[in-house]
């Protein structure tokens, strides 16, 4: 009987758990998908639009126009005219004519004198052409021969102190260099002369006279036909 009643307990308890099941199914749970992380984003930094406060506006600098170069043209300085330079420059331009647009009032004629003269006659007048510091000038023609072409020569003489003499010779001397180009240089006491082979024989000499203080400076030619 006890056998019965427990077999009897079982099976009725067992009947109920069955109802029970099919009135409520054990529902699994589903799992909850968790939500995937989202990058934090930062905020956007909102731009504060500051103010700016308003630039006190700056003068704009008118450029200055350059001045246009003038139209004019600048003289250029004009070589002085009595220095020794450009009268020498001058006197070899003469030299071609006998120096006969330099000639001044005449002086004197002279013949040559002793048993061998230098010249048969000269004749002598003023120069009308100073330059380079020259206190005085003279213009000689020259006549060697009976009937041979005269020579002439235009001097200036330059007076200064005899302690002056000395550096006015040299300084003449190195400016002459300077100038005569193509000329032969010859030199010896007391003188320094520059020849040139032309038609005309044109040469220089600068020399001592015997006065204390006294230089002469000489530009002689022989025109191969009168000027005058």
């Amino acid at each position: 009987m006890r056998l019965c009643f427990a077999a009897a307990s079982i099976g009725v308890v067992v009947a109920l758990f069955c109802q029970c099941e099919r009135r409520n199914p054990v529902q699994t749970p589903t799992p909850t998908p968790e939500p995937a992380p989202t990058l934090s984003q930062s905020p956007e930094a909102t731009l504060t639009s500051t103010p700016t406060p308003e630039a006190t506006p700056t003068p704009t600098a008118i450029p200055t126009p350059n001045p246009s170069p003038s139209t004019t043209p600048v003289a250029e300085a004009t070589p002085d005219p009595n220095s020794l330079e450009e009268g020498m420059k001058h006197v070899l331009a003469a030299s071609e004519s006998g120096f006969i647009d330099l000639r001044g009032k005449f002086k004197r004629t002279e013949n040559g004198t002793g048993a061998s003269p230098l010249f048969r006659v000269r004749k002598l007048y003023e120069g009308s052409f100073l330059f380079g510091g020259a206190s005085y000038a003279e213009l000689e023609e020259v006549y060697y021969r009976k009937d041979g072409h005269p020579s002439y020569n235009y001097r200036l003489y330059f007076q200064s102190s005899s302690k002056e003499s000395s550096g006015k010779y040299d300084d003449l001397m190195v400016r002459l260099q300077q100038m005569l180009t193509g000329f032969e240089h010859t030199h010896a006491g007391g003188y320094d002369a520059w020849a040139r082979s032309d038609a005309a024989n044109t040469a220089v000499l600068l020399s001592v006279q015997e006065q204390p203080g006294l230089l002469q400076l000489q530009i002689h030619v022989a025109s191969p036909t009168p000027k005058w």
